[in-house]
This record gives structure tokens, sequence and C-alpha cells, in this order.
């Protein structure tokens, strides 16, 4: 079996220090009685524990792995019942004999490039890089076009099945805590830059400073049109990334200063960021998360939120019973949160 360099198989444990920021929400009368105003809300600081990632090689099959616990929406499952949600008919193991080593990415949720940048990449690029060259990761069958595209532009091969696969596998000392969070690793950054300077940057793409990202499909913005005028005062270009290629997608993000744009994919790509960016995030006031505050903080940058309009009508409870509510629904924002987020981070016309 292939040895794994026993002093180079481990990403070390990091503690992420999010800073304390602002958000900024539509004009409500909960912030003035007699007269509609903006929440002007104090975000305090935190910290996100990332754990130590220890990986070897074993010889076995993938579902030698069928005791780990998997978390699928509100449920636990192990991974052969994750595999059989996925296809009915389980077959024979697939063997593979040749030297490829394989990372089996089947549990993570693979259909968002935000989330192959922050989940699966970084263990992923950290073996090919320092460890194994040869790793392939694996992916369930019918991935979506921009999940190969981020592994081949990351210089990961793939393997697509559905099967168990027996041969040389990446296995973790803890999987639960190590693999299936979102990752947010300052030490892995620099291999991100390794491939970005193999593979992106001697690209020839339009990049902007400014970038004001929209949305086309679910979760847009109803009044884009004002938010873009106000933008365009201060310089930003407008860019849907749904119309231009991953890797200038990927320069955009890489290279830009001030960073407008709604909660979702697109902020993925800011794990390239190395210009210290300012980000200022739109969410449905239903759908706020963390983890574009998080990527933000983990290379340098600094952030703030804007929520929208409340829908009409609105329950607590509701929410409280499915978080995922108003995770694709449209918002309308007040141009003047706009305009108060871009004073707060300092960005002068």
């Amino acid at each position: 079996m292939q040895q794994i360099n026993k002093t180079s198989n481990i990403i070390p444990e990091e503690i992420l220090q999010v800073p304390g920021s602002k958000t900024f929400s539509y004009s409500t009368y909960l912030a003035d009685a007699f007269e509609a105003g903006i929440l002007d809300i104090y975000r305090p600081q935190y910290q996100v524990p990332q754990a130590e990632i220890n990986y070897e090689i074993t010889e076995g099959t993938t579902e030698s792995l069928n005791h780990i616990q998997i978390k699928d929406s509100q449920k636990w499952l192990n991974r052969k019942a994750l595999l059989s949600k996925i296809t009915k008919q389980i077959k024979p193991a697939l063997k593979i004999t040749d030297n490829r080593v394989f990372f089996d990415a089947r549990y993570v949720f693979t259909d968002n490039v935000a989330h192959m940048i922050i989940n699966v990449m970084p263990i992923a690029v950290h073996i090919a890089r320092r460890t194994c060259p040869n790793i392939n990761v694996i992916l369930p069958e019918n991935p979506k076009k921009f999940t190969l595209k981020v592994c081949e532009l990351m210089g990961i091969p793939t393997l697509v099945t559905n099967q168990e696969v027996e041969g040389k596998l990446i296995t973790f000392k803890n999987f639960q805590n190590s693999v299936v969070p979102d990752k947010f690793y300052r030490s892995t950054l620099e291999l991100y830059d390794e491939v970005l300077a193999e593979k992106i940057d001697q690209l020839e793409y339009p990049t902007y400073k400014r970038v004001f990202i929209g949305r086309k499909g679910t979760r847009n913005i109803t009044n884009e049109p004002e938010v873009e005028a106000l933008l365009k005062e201060y310089g930003f270009t407008k860019v849907y990334y749904e119309d231009i290629p991953m890797e200038q997608q990927w320069l955009i993000s890489k290279q830009a200063e001030v960073i407008v744009g709604i909660h979702g994919a697109a902020f993925g790509a800011l794990m390239f960021n190395r210009a210290k960016v300012k980000v200022i995030e739109i969410f449905h006031p239903g759908y706020v998360v963390r983890s574009i505050r998080n990527i933000t903080a983990c290379v340098g940058g600094t952030w703030c939120g804007i929520t929208g309009k409340l829908p009409d009508p609105f329950s607590e409870a509701a929410l409280a019973a499915n978080p995922r509510e108003f995770a694709e629904a449209a918002m309308t924002v007040d141009v003047q949160s706009v305009k108060m987020a871009l004073d707060y981070m300092a960005v002068e016309k």
C-alpha cells in the first residue's frame, strides 16, 4: 500500500475569530413606533473552532464507513441509507486495483459551488498538494456540471458512481467533527493560491474592484434596479455569475476590493480573495446565516449585513419549525440600508 507522509497528513486545529459587525434592516416601525426606521443591529464577535483533521490511507471499501452517522436534512442516516436514497439499487462494490486513492465526498452536499469550495476542496486539495497527488474524489452519479468544474479547476480528478468502492481510501480519525462541517482553515488558503496560480491567474477576463453580484432566479432582489442605481454612483459593476465562466467568477472574487451581493453560492469564491475584501451581504430577513461572514473572516476581510422587508404575514413559530422556509424567497431591499452599509464599511464615492 502507498504510504502517506505522517508529518503532513494533518490539518492542524484552528480557532476562527469572527469580528463584531452590524446588520441594517428594511425600514420598519419596530425601529420607531411613530416613524418607520432602519434597525441598526450590532452583531457581536464570536469564535468558530476548526477541529484537527487527521487522515490516512487504508485498504477496504467505502461500506466500512457505514457506522458513521450523516445528517440529512433533519434526520440522521448511515451512509448506506444515504446512498439508498440516491439509488434504490445497491450494486456490488466497484473494485479499483490501480494506484488511485479515493476520498468519498458523497456524504457532503455537493450541488452547490460554495459547499464544494468550503466543504470538499479544503481536504481534497490538502491531500493532493501535501501527501497524495493521485487523490480522486468520489461523487454521486449525475453530478451538477459546476460540481465537476470545481474539481477540474482545483486539479482533483473524480470518480462518479453510486456503488460502494473497494480500493485505497482516505479515512479520518474524527470523521463527524472534522469533515462534515464547513471548513475555514487559514492554513489551507496557501494551497488554494497554488492552484489558482497554475490554473486561473494567467487567464485574461475582465475583473472589477467593486462588484455587485445579482441573481436571476430564486432569492433575487425585487427592486434590483434601485439598488443597482445607487451602487453605480459608488463605481460598482453588476455581474450575474450565472452568465460568466467559473474561471472569471473566481478571478472577480479573488481580486475584488468591495463586494455587494445576495447570500448564496457565488460568495464561496471569497475563499480565493487576498485583497482584504469588504463584503456587504444581503439576506431575506427570514433566512440569515453565518457562512459567508465566516469566509470573510477567514480571508482577513470585513463584513456587514443587510436584511430586506419582512414578509406579511410573518410567523416566528413557522420559521422555527422550518428554518429554510424563506431560503429561496425573493426580497425587497431598502436602498437607504444599502447606503448605511456602504458608510459603515467606509466605501466612498
